[in-house]
């Protein structure tokens, strides 16, 4: 576990970059090198050798985490710089895929397609720009990483508060292999703030989220979708 938000005061809250690791053997966590650049809202991926990327993620009024990454290298407890991603990323999606290299989707800020793709090379240190996933809603959507390397984008809102809100239904898959973007089935309930966790078969399952436009009303429903 690295980074995150310490204890806030007068609303004031500091952005860490010390790191700790968990032994599930002992149920204990014990100190281990702090990140180079304190940073919360980003990602954490294991690599295929065993080092951990972190990319994005804000550092507070001080420094600007967004495109920054850095490795974790688990035998030595050291953090290093590597390469700098072409967007800034905040609260992203991110993955390893098939190839080992890593996908970054999502979170980038106002000015940017929100859904920004990029992939991370481990032999070169090097990111390259993959297109957009361009999801169907403007914001509150969820994203997620299936087995086959594509990413679903499921709901979210579109319009603005405090009478235009929709809450939207649809799918689209993003191809990172391709750049591409398709769309795929809508939820039979259109759905924001939901969680979609991918099972064992390969199936995604959707739970919860807002349903109704306008009015905060959350559904305790939930349903499969089939890649």
């Amino acid at each position: 576990m690295a980074g995150g938000e310490g204890t806030c005061v007068n609303f004031s809250c500091p952005v860490l970059a010390r790191a700790e690791l968990y032994n599930p053997g002992t149920g204990t966590w014990t100190p281990t090198g702090s990140m180079n650049v304190a940073r919360t809202g980003h990602t954490a991926t294991l690599l295929r050798n065993g080092q951990v990327l972190v990319a994005g993620g804000e550092s507070g009024s001080t420094a600007n985490a967004g495109s920054t990454a850095e490795l974790y290298n688990p035998a030595t407890g050291a953090w290093a710089a590597t390469g700098s991603l072409g967007v800034p990323h905040f609260v992203a999606l991110a993955g390893l895929l098939p190839t080992g290299q890593v996908l970054v989707v999502c979170g980038a800020p106002s000015g940017y397609p929100k859904c920004s793709a990029e992939l991370y090379n481990p032999a070169t240190g090097a990111w390259a720009d993959d297109g957009a996933a361009s999801p169907s809603a403007e914001r509150d959507f969820t994203a997620i990483l299936l087995n086959n390397g594509q990413v679903l984008i499921s709901g979210g809102l579109t319009g603005t508060y405090p009478a235009k809100v929709h809450v939207q239904a649809g799918g689209t898959l993003f191809d990172p292999a391709t750049g591409t973007v398709t769309f795929t089935g809508s939820m039979s309930i259109p759905r924001a703030f939901h969680t979609l966790t991918v099972l064992q078969n390969g199936q995604v399952l959707a739970t919860g989220g807002e349903t109704q436009n306008n009015k905060g009303e959350f559904s305790v429903g939930a349903e499969l979708y089939t890649p």
